[in-house]
Formats: C-alpha cells, sequence, structure tokens
C-alpha cells in the first residue's frame, strides 16, 4: 500500500519505492516473477501513477537500456488478462512466460511474487504487479541487497519457475543438480538485521517444486510455530484450513490449525491473527477463527481490508472524490443530519422570507398554510441545537424546525398524552422483535453469499429465499422506526391539535387560524385532542398489505417522502425526471454501495408497469372467490418485485448483486418487460376498441334523435 509506517527502531516503505528503487540498479537482467503485471488503472489521482511508473519502467530497462527482462506469470483469465505483459512482449521489452498449473499439477495458481536484479538484489513480498496492490490493500515484502549467497539461492526458484514455463514442460523433479540448496533450516545464512544476528533461510512451495535442500513452506512455517514460547501473531489474507476453497466440494486440510491449537494447548503460546475480509471471502473461514477462539481463550483480532473488485466498487469512489475516510454507507443518524434537517431548514427559511411578503392570510388559503409553518431566520445556536437535538439525531424520523420550535414556544406537547401514544407505538414492537430472532435464525442474509447456496439450491428455493430475507429486512427496520417514534412522543414533539389533521413531515394541514388561535391560548389548548401524525414515519400494516408497490410505498418512511417530496421532486425543473432524479437522491443519501442504487433506481423503471395495468384492471369486476385468488396474486407480485429489490440494498456490492439476480435469472426484471409489452398492445388496443364502441354509440344515439 502507498503508506509509510514509522517505528522506534525502524520504518517500513511502501512497495512502489521498493521497487522503483530496484529498478536504476540494474546493469544486465531484470527477472520477475507474479501471478498478475497490469497498469489498467481504473482510478484517477495521484496512485494510478505508481504502477504506471513502474511498468514503464520495466518497458524502458527493456528497450532503450537493451536488459534482459525475463517475467513469469500465471494463466491468464478473462478477469486478469496477459494484455500488458503482451504488450511488453511485443515491444521487445521482455520476454514472457506463462506457467499453466492446472495442466502440470491438476489445480493451482502461481502466488509467488519475487522481483530479482543482476543477481545482486531481491524483493520477495506479498504485492501483485497491479495497481490494487500498490495503492490500496494491505501488502509486505522484503528487500535484500548486499548479500549475494542469499540473492543467488532465490534465484534458484525463480529457474524452476523459468523451466515451467517452457512449451511441453513437465515438473523438473527434486534432483536437478542446478537446483539444489544447502541454504535450509538446518543450515540457514545469518545476516545481521539491526546489529541482531539472525538465521535466514528461503521456503517454497509445492513440495514438487523444491528441489534437494529446500525446505518446503509448510515445514518452514510449523518450525516457526514448534518453537515459539509467548505468543504467535499472523497477518494472512484468509484463514482456511482447505484444499480447493473455492470448489464446490473443499477438502479439509488441517496440518497448520493443528499446529497452532497445539500451541495454545501445550504451550500456552498467545495468538493473535489479523484477517483480511474480501468479497470472496468465506463465511466458513469464521468458524475456524472462533474454534482456534475456544482453545486460546480470546478471539482473533480482525481487520478488514478490501480491494475494489469492479469499477463500482465504493473504495474506488473513495479515490475518485480524493477522501480516504469516506464511509460507504450511511446510518440514520448521517441521513437524518447531513441530508434532511439542514437541507430542510434551507428550504424553510427560504419559504418564509418569500411568504414574510404576503398579506392575505384568511383561514385555509395557501398563504395561511405558509404562515402556519413560517420561521424567523435562526442564528447559529439555534441552527447547531436543532441539528444535534439529541429526539432525533439517532435515528430520525425527521422533523421541520417549525415542529422543533413549536415543542419549546407552543403548549401542544404540555396538553398532548404523549405516554398514551408511546405505549401504542409499543405494543407491536415485541412481535417484530420475536419475529426477526425467529425469521433471521432460520434465514440469515449470510447464507444468500455461501456457495452452497448457488451449487446445491435450485433457482426455485433462491427465488423463494427473496422472501424471508425481505422480512427479516422489514422487521429490523420496523423495531427501529417504532423505537424512534418512542423517543419523539414521550419527549412531546410532534404534539399538534387533531382538528388540523397533521401528516407526516408537513405537520398541520388545515384550520391554520385555529390552530393560532389554540398556541397563543393555554386554556384552549387544554380542550384539544392532539396526536403525533406529524412525526409517524412507519405504517407498518399498510406497507405490508397495501395491494400495489405505490401505496406500500406511502406507508414507508414516511417523514423523508415528506422532505424527498417538498424538496426535491417538486422543486426539480423538469418534469419528466422528477422521480428518477429523486429516486437517485434516496439512494445517493443511504451511501455509496452499489447495491443501494441497484435497489432504489429500479423502482421509477417498475412504477408506469404497474400504473398501467392498474388504471385498466381496477374496475373489472371479478366473480366471487376469484378476486380473492387476484388479490392474492398482486400481493405476491408486489412482495416479489420489494423482496428482490431489497436483496440488492442488504448485498451491497454489485458483484454479490448480480450473482444473485443472474442465478434466478432477472426473473422480477423480466416480468416488469412483459408488463410494458402487454401495457402497450393488449391495453392500447383495448383502449381503441372502447373508442370505437364510443364511437358507434355516440351514432346510434344521433340517428335514433334524428328519427324521432
Amino acid at each position: 500500500m502507498d503508506k509509510t509506517y514509522t517505528f522506534s527502531t525502524f520504518s517500513l516503505k511502501p512497495e512502489s519505492d521498493t521497487l522503483l528503487q530496484l529498478h536504476p540498479i540494474p546493469l544486465q537482467q531484470v527477472t520477475v516473477i507474479t501471478d498478475n503485471v497490469s497498469e489498467d488503472f481504473c482510478i484517477i489521482g495521484k496512485h494510478e501513477t505508481l504502477g504506471e511508473t513502474i511498468f514503464n519502467s520495466l518497458l524502458e530497462a527493456g528497450t532503450n537500456r537493451k536488459l534482459k527482462v525475463r517475467l513469469v506469470q500465471d494463466t491468464p483469465t478473462k478477469s486478469r488478462p496477459n494484455t500488458d505483459t503482451a504488450d511488453l512482449a511485443t515491444k521487445g521489452a521482455a520476454q514472457v512466460r506463462t506457467i499453466y498449473f492446472r495442466k502440470l499439477f491438476g489445480s493451482g495458481i502461481l502466488h509467488t511474487k519475487l522481483w530479482l536484479v543482476d543477481r545482486k538484489s531481491a524483493y520477495i513480498g506479498s504485492a501483485n504487479s497491479d495497481w490494487r496492490s500498490l495503492t490500496q490493500v494491505k501488502e509486505i515484502g522484503i528487500y535484500i541487497k548486499d548479500c549475494p549467497c542469499l540473492v543467488e539461492d532465490i534465484g534458484k526458484i525463480f529457474d524452476a519457475y523459468w523451466m515451467l514455463g517452457e512449451p511441453n514442460a513437465k515438473v523438473p523433479g527434486v534432483s536437478l543438480p542446478h537446483l539444489t540448496t544447502t541454504i535450509n533450516e538446518n543450515n540457514p545464512l545469518f545476516v545481521k538485521i539491526d546489529n541482531s544476528v539472525a538465521g535466514v533461510y528461503v521456503t517454497s512451495s509445492p513440495p514438487s517444486l523444491c528441489p534437494d535442500g529446500r525446505t518446503t513452506d509448510f515445514q518452514g512455517i510449523k518450525n516457526v510455530i514448534s518453537r515459539a514460547t509467548k505468543f504467535i501473531y499472523i497477518s494472512v489474507m484468509d484463514y482456511h484450513p482447505l484444499i480447493d476453497v473455492y470448489s464446490k466440494k473443499p477438502k479439509y486440510w488441517g496440518h497448520l490449525d493443528d499446529h497452532l491449537k497445539s500451541a495454545a494447548i501445550d504451550s500456552n503460546v498467545e495468538i493473535r491473527m489479523l484477517i483480511s475480509s474480501w468479497t470472496s471471502t468465506r463465511d466458513y473461514a469464521n468458524y475456524f477463527l472462533r474454534s482456534l477462539a475456544d482453545i486460546n481463550g480470546a478471539f482473533p483480532d480482525t481487520k478488514i481490508y478490501i480491494a475494489p473488485p469492479s469499477a463500482l466498487d465504493p473504495l474506488l469512489v473513495q479515490t475518485l472524490v480524493g477522501s480516504e475516510m469516506m464511509t460507504p454507507e450511511r446510518n440514520l443518524l448521517r441521513t437524518v443530519f447531513e441530508n434532511c434537517d439542514l437541507v430542510g431548514l434551507a428550504f424553510e427559511v427560504h419559504d418564509s422570507v418569500k411568504v414574510a411578503k404576503e398579506k392575505d392570510l384568511n383561514d385555509d388559503s395557501p398563504h395561511a398554510e405558509f404562515e402556519s409553518s413560517r420561521i424567523a431566520t435562526p442564528g447559529f445556536m439555534e441552527i447547531f441545537h436543532y441539528s444535534f437535538c439529541y429526539i432525533g439525531v439517532l435515528t430520525g424520523p425527521y422533523f421541520k424546525y417549525r415542529m422543533y420550535w413549536d415543542l419549546f414556544n407552543a403548549p401542544f406537547s404540555d396538553n398532548a398524552d404523549c405516554l398514551r401514544d408511546t405505549t401504542n407505538k409499543l405494543k407491536p414492537v415485541p412481535f417484530f422483535g420475536l419475529a426477526f430472532l425467529i425469521s433471521s435464525y432460520f434465514f440469515p442474509l449470510s447464507y444468500a453469499l455461501t456457495d452452497e447456496f448457488y451449487f446445491e439450491r435450485s433457482v426455485l428455493y433462491r427465488l423463494w429465499y427473496l422472501y424471508p430475507s425481505f422480512f427479516n429486512f422489514r422487521m429490523r427496520m420496523y423495531i427501529g422506526m417504532q423505537l424512534s417514534e418512542c423517543v419523539f412522543t414521550m419527549a412531546g414533539l410532534g404534539a399538534y391539535p387533531q382538528v388540523t389533521e397533521p401528516k407526516p413531515g408537513q405537520g398541520p394541514t388545515k384550520e391554520y387560524t385555529t390552530l393560532a388561535r389554540i398556541a397563543a391560548d393555554p386554556e384552549l389548548a387544554k380542550k384539544e385532542k392532539y396526536d403525533f401524525e406529524a412525526i409517524h414515519n412507519i405504517d407498518a400494516w399498510n406497507s405490508d398489505f397495501k395491494p400495489t408497490i405505490r401505496s406500500s410505498m406511502k406507508a414507508w418512511n414516511m417523514t423523508i417522502q415528506y422532505w424527498l417530496a417538498v424538496n426535491v421532486y417538486k422543486r426539480f425543473p423538469i418534469k419528466a425526471y422528477r422521480m428518477p432524479v429523486t429516486f437517485a437522491i434516496s439512494s445517493l443519501w443511504h451511501g455509496v454501495y452499489a447495491g443501494y442504487y441497484l435497489c432504489l433506481c429500479s423502482v421509477p423503471t417498475y412504477l408506469p408497469a404497474e400504473d398501467i395495468f392498474n388504471k385498466n384492471l381496477r374496475n373489472n369486476t371479478l366473480p366471487a372467490g376469484v378476486d380473492k385468488v387476484w388479490a392474492f396474486i398482486r400481493y405476491w407480485y408486489k412482495m416479489l418485485h420489494f423482496s428482490y429489490w431489497s436483496m440488492a440494498f442488504n448485498l451491497l456490492y454489485v458483484d454479490r448483486c448480480f450473482r444473485y439476480w443472474s442465478s434466478i435469472y432477472f426473473i422480477p426484471n423480466l416480468l416488469t418487460i412483459a408488463m410494458y409489452a402487454i401495457g402497450f398492445t393488449v391495453f392500447s388496443n383495448k383502449k381503441k376498441d372502447d373508442r370505437k364502441s364510443d364511437e358507434k354509440f355516440a351514432d346510434r344515439v344521433d340517428k335514433s334523435t334524428k328519427t324521432e
């Protein structure tokens, strides 16, 4: 990664600095082993220059400086093509050989990363020769110079790989004299590091590529574990005691796992592990880590480092915007505080200044409505207190500054039955909680990330699994939103007289003159009945059981919908684009994960098709019994689309979303296309027939009138 770490006695340089330090040195040759060479940068900024500089340095070494550049690479794939190495070879800058591990060994990949310069200096490390490793991914390596014996020994490892890259190559075996070594665990080289003597030897794998005298990777790691007396600290990308991890049926290989457990039990050694988490990390890695934790008495430390798997990954967006601290998701705190409260306040001030010039404030006139929500321009401290008001700072719902002002300056909250309304809102929470615990236990979202889910489950099962996953999501959101409303009702924020018919987010909608009299007369305020509809954010029943997506959406996150409608939808100048822009803004304040956009931006593509069907079918009278079947079909169809979209919302990453959606063949998308096709053909023809029928009826009426 492109960072420098300084400790008390030494510092760690970025890999890019080390590789660039190697390049000016060579007089004769540069040799490289890597699983991937790439300058294919999909990002903009300082990071792209690092890999490009190294690539151009190799190109210049092989062309202008006429050095012998040899490069060994892994088998190219569609996702990791050999475009750049082919470019080096075509321009005569390097000799490139490819090792086909599947052909030679039946499986496996080239995972060695090794640079040699004139057989005098070397770099061994974990970093691939691509932009991710140089700029975004946690890597480590060792730069060796002024130690010709060790560098020459490392060169023998390269020679073995170079032989494997020949046409019709075979595994060289363990007895080739020029590849054997005497430097191993029993006979290490002794070098000075910070005035301390250390024994050094280089290991390799697989065993069939370790000639006589070479210690294998497994043997070297096992020896280190067995000699530990106090602690073992491990940093590794994945921890899978398995063979063929990414196949349908991986096989258990617990040799190293057993040695770690033995060290923990027999020697009471402290074990700490730093494990990377990737989109391809398997869930069962946690089970192996827990088994170590049960023995060792402390769960291994885990830190997440994610390399962007695609151009839509949030880490890429962080680089594009130049922010190393941007988080890819937003919790409800940031949503309400950053995007709703302050933006809404700005428009409240704008509208208040505009309405201040109006004179006609008769009851129920549009001006009276604005007057009821009119605010004085707040100062810095008022804005600060409103923004950080504890009542809504955690999870919302959204409330206008006028509601906040009324809490302290109107008698509404003093006369509202806060305890009654809070109790009523709490009643369904135990059911939601129990339903969530049971359903999420049997149908966890994590199961949709496993290979078993895709390889051993049918398409119908994966299609059905959308429903319990969406059920879990709804129950979790219902719990959070109901409890959030309880905070408001207990504080009295959002209480208004029922006679004004308050609506979510908006507040009073009529009887504005009456509202003003109640606010000014404490005795009159005591006689009124109050409710908290102004901060009512979720209607679970209608959200679940309304027959259409459009009607169900109106019962979900209602105060935020009001904010979107007033501040985005109605203010956007181009009417045709209001809906997609509104959903795009909604996606943005959720975060930058691709799943949010796949979910929310899919809705406006569906709603017109739904409207066409409802308009043409809502007046049709169905026989008794059939109408119930039709109602069930509509409900199932609505929930199918909601569940389909919510899966993307929960899976977050674009590769995970498309893996799931493609596994069910994008059925909801295809059904939407079919709805449009029917709407533009069948229903269009139906309209023409109805129009002709009306014209014929009108003609008959005219003729009848003339005859009379």
